[in-house]
Parts: C-alpha cells; sequence; structure tokens
C-alpha cells in the first residue's frame, strides 16, 4: 500500500488499498452513476464512475480535494473510451473535504466539463 500524500496519483487497486474501502456518496442521472470512495486503509478518495446499461463509452471522471490539513486543493481526472466503469486515481483527504464527479457526454458536444457530483464529504 502507500500512505499519506504519497498515496496522491496511485490507483486504488495496484496499490492494495481498494482491498478496504467503501462508499461515501452516490449519485445518480439517466445512465450514470457516481460515486465518491473511501478507503479507510489508506485515508483516500476517489471516484468510480458506471454506465449503468454496461455499454462501453466516453467516461470522465475526477476526485478533487479541498485545501486543509491533509494538503493543499488536488484535482485527479481520469477519462475513456473504452468501457462501461472507470476509476479515477485517488487523493489522499481523511480530514480534508472531497467531491466526486463524472459524465458520459463526450467532450466535443459543448457544456460544462462534468455532468453529475456528488456533496462534499
Amino acid at each position: 500500500t502507500c500512505s499519506g500524500n504519497g498515496c496522491n496519483g496511485l490507483d486504488p487497486y495496484t496499490t492494495g488499498c481498494a482491498a478496504s474501502f467503501y462508499e461515501v456518496a452516490g449519485v445518480a442521472t439517466g445512465t450514470l452513476r457516481v460515486e465518491l470512495e473511501y478507503s479507510s486503509l489508506c485515508g483516500t478518495n476517489w471516484t468510480q464512475i458506471y454506465e449503468l446499461n454496461r455499454r462501453p463509452g466516453y467516461l470522465r471522471g475526477g476526485v478533487h480535494r479541498r485545501a486543509g490539513v491533509d494538503g493543499s486543493t488536488l484535482d485527479v481526472d481520469f477519462q475513456s473510451r473504452s468501457f462501461w466503469w472507470i476509476d479515477t486515481d485517488m487523493v489522499f483527504a481523511p480530514h480534508n473535504l472531497a467531491i466526486a464527479c463524472g459524465t458520459n457526454t463526450d467532450p466535443t458536444i459543448p457544456g460544462p466539463l462534468y455532468g453529475i457530483c456528488t456533496n462534499w464529504y
């Protein structure tokens, strides 16, 4: 596993942090679901985004940390055109607020960067 801010930008599954995680919050609209995950093992958050119809296509997600005792503001994003679910890399945030955002709208279509977000937790 990793520890502290050394976890920032790392994959929750390859580090082993995903071995102990739970969903902090989730939000869905249409065929898209966005979840904010938290690993008690590593003190990290990340975003998982699902296409509820399980059809591969464009997905973009981000996990964002507000500044505080765990470090400065940090944004970690990931996008893919090949899968029906993705997860972002992590941010260390056991005390700072974090939020998960995602979209399935292709970036060639004008509009906001993210379609939906959880609340800050």
